[in-house]
C-alpha cells in the first residue's frame, strides 16, 4: 500500500483573515496523509463553503446531526435539551428530555431522537416534542472509562456507533474503539465494529522515506511516546463512500476510515478553523457539517461540499 502526502496549506482565506498579511506566531500547520494509493480526500477543509456563528447556548455544542431536509439538531453536554437549528445555525426550537447530564451524541433515525451519555447510557426519545414524547433510558456494558463522545448512525447495519474516548478496561493497551448498537435488538455488540490501529502509520513513519514535518506528524501520532492525540469526540458514515468519519477534539483532527476498519486518511485541522471539533453530520448528497465548541470565541458550525 502507498502512502501519499499531501502537504498543508499555509493561508487562511481571506474569509478568515483580518486585515492584517503578517504571519500568526506559534500557528500550528495542518497536514494531510493518505494511507491508500488513489484515495483523494473529497473535502477542502481550509475553505468551508459557509461558517455561522452559534447561540452563546450551545457554547459546548457536543453532538450535531440532520434531521429532515433543512434543519440540523444539536445538544451541549451540560443539559438535557435537543436544539433544533436551520442551516445558518439559528435555532428555530428546543425540546427538554432530561434535567442535565454529560450528553455527547445526538443521532435522529426516522421518528426517534437518541442521545449517548458519555457512560455509554443511550437516551432513546420517542414522540420528540408532542404531548406523548416519551423517554427510555437504555444502560450499555459501557462505563465511564470507555468515555463515549461520538454518537452516529450506520444505516447499512441499522445501528448506532458509539466512539469512545477512552478505553474499557485499565491494564488494556492503547486502542480508540467504535461500538454498534443494534437497533432491533436493543443490544451493544460485545466486539467493538472497528479499533484505531496506528501500525500501518507507524509504519510509514519509520520507514525513512522522506515526510515533511515527521516530527510534528510522529509527536501527535506517536502512543508509545505519549504523544497520541487523536480521541474521538464525534462519527458519522458517509453516504455514498460509506466510509467512516471520526473528529477528535484533542488534537484538532480526523480520521477516515474504510468499511473495514482500515485507516484511509489523516487530517490535522486549522486551529483557526476548527477550534474544538466535538459534531459531525452528513446530508444525504455528502454535504458535510463540523460543529466546535467555543473555545475562546463563539460555537460555529461549518459546511463543506462533496467533492465527486
Amino acid at each position: 500500500m502507498m502512502l501519499s502526502i499531501l502537504y498543508p496549506l499555509f493561508a487562511i482565506t481571506s474569509f478568515f483573515s483580518c486585515n492584517s498579511t503578517a504571519p500568526v506566531p506559534h500557528e500550528e500547520e495542518a497536514f494531510s496523509i493518505t494511507l491508500q494509493e488513489g484515495y483523494e480526500l473529497p473535502y477542502e477543509f481550509m475553505n468551508p463553503v459557509d461558517r455561522f456563528e452559534l447561540d452563546d447556548v450551545l457554547g459546548e455544542i457536543s453532538g450535531l446531526s440532520l434531521i429532515g431536509k433543512e434543519n440540523l439538531a444539536a445538544i451541549e453536554d451540560e443539559t438535557g435539551v435537543v436544539y433544533i437549528l436551520n442551516k445558518k445555525g439559528k435555532i428555530t426550537r428546543q425540546y427538554d428530555f432530561f434535567p442535565k447530564g454529560d450528553f455527547e451524541g445526538v443521532e435522529i433515525v426516522g421518528d426517534k431522537v437518541y442521545v449517548v451519555k458519555s457512560n455509554g447510557d443511550i437516551y432513546d426519545i420517542k414522540n420528540m416534542g408532542k404531548d406523548d414524547q416519551d423517554l427510555k433510558i437504555i444502560e450499555t456494558p459501557l462505563n465511564k472509562a470507555a468515555n463515549i463522545e461520538g454518537l452516529g448512525f450506520d444505516k447499512s447495519n441499522n445501528r448506532l456507533l458509539l466512539a469512545a474516548k477512552g478505553k474499557m478496561a485499565k491494564d488494556s493497551t492503547f486502542s480508540r474503539s467504535v461500538y454498534g448498537f443494534d437497533l432491533k435488538t436493543e443490544k451493544l455488540a460485545e466486539e467493538p465494529v472497528f479499533t484505531i490501529d496506528l501500525a500501518q502509520v507507524q509504519d510509514y513513519l519509520n520507514s525513512g522515506k522522506p515526510v515533511k514535518y515527521l516530527e510534528k506528524i510522529s509527536e501527535k501520532l506517536n502512543p508509545a511516546e505519549g504523544g497520541f492525540t487523536f480521541a474521538p469526540s464525534g462519527i458519522a458514515v458517509h453516504p455514498i463512500t460509506k466510509n467512516y468519519y471520526l473528529i477528535s477534539s484533542v488534537g484538532k483532527m480526523m480520521m477516515v476510515i474504510s468499511p473495514k476498519g482500515d485507516i484511509i486518511h489523516i487530517e490535522k485541522f486549522k486551529k483557526k478553523i476548527h477550534q474544538q471539533p466535538e459534531g459531525i453530520c452528513f446530508e444525504k448528497d455528502g454535504t458535510l457539517w463540523i460543529s466546535n465548541e467555543g473555545k475562546n470565541g463563539a460555537p460555529t458550525l461549518l459546511r463543506y461540499e462533496f467533492k465527486r
